[in-house]
């Protein structure tokens, strides 16, 4: 048990990993935060310059959408969704209180909902999807599925994303971080929320994809894991599959 200190020394304590009154570190590495700006030149320069390469090569961006969730006065909720786009090559956060529609438009994205209207013809929600790019999507709710799953670890990767399994890399930058091989034995039904969450982020991650939607990647990990966890997707994406 460390000495009690203010916010702030407490704050910075926990970013840098030591207690220096007690002279006891906690963690190897301090977490620390870069900002990247469009500078003249330097790193900033060259990360705004590959993604509006890989920016112009996808040409992601999607129109204006509309979807109304539930029936009857009071009960249904609209999204309305403005035109927009998506920088390539770079990892975007969405933020928002409950309820505003976050994973409704997550949703709208992956594709989701029936490409065809009530009349039978292409709806709007289909025209603004990336499923025609390429897109891999962890939903929010995603236990009940894998918990359905009768078989271990293993077998549920082997079974969906075998080619991952002998990517070295993906072994390297994804699995080992994540602590997939110790799971590896494990029935898929027996795992803990944070555990199954973990497997849900590496199978997404192991999709062939130009663009990876992950609601609520943070749900059931502790600080650690969830410092990890923002890595090991910045990484992979960013890092390995955006070059």
């Amino acid at each position: 048990v460390t000495k009690i200190a203010t916010n702030t020394v407490g704050i910075n304590n926990y970013l840098a990993g030591y207690f220096p009154a007690e002279n006891m570190r906690f963690r190897q590495e301090a977490i620390t935060f870069a900002v990247r700006g469009g500078g003249e030149g330097g790193e900033g320069a060259e990360n705004d310059a590959a993604r509006e390469k890989s920016n112009k090569k996808l040409g992601i961006n999607y129109p204006d959408m509309s979807k109304t969730l539930g029936k009857g006065k009071g009960k249904s909720f609209t999204l309305h969704v403005e035109a927009g786009t998506f920088t390539g090559n770079d990892c975007v956060g969405l933020l928002g209180q409950n309820g505003s529609g976050k994973t409704t438009f997550m949703e709208l994205l992956s594709g989701k909902f029936d490409p065809k209207d009530e009349e039978g013809n292409r709806s709007q929600t289909h025209e603004g999807s990336f499923r025609d790019i390429g897109v891999a999507y962890k939903p929010q709710v995603y236990a009940p599925k894998l918990r359905k799953f009768r078989g271990t670890t293993q077998f549920l990767f082997e079974k969906y994303v075998n080619h991952a399994c002998s990517d070295r890399l993906f072994r390297l930058m994804v699995m080992n971080p994540l602590s997939i091989p110790a799971l590896w034995e494990l029935n898929v039904c027996d795992l803990s929320g944070g555990e199954l969450q973990r497997v849900a982020i590496a199978m997404c991650l192991a999709q062939k994809a130009n663009v990876y939607l992950l609601d609520e990647p943070s749900a059931g990990l502790d600080c650690e894991q969830r410092v990890q966890t923002a890595k090991v997707i910045r990484r992979w994406v960013v890092n390995h599959l955006g070059k």
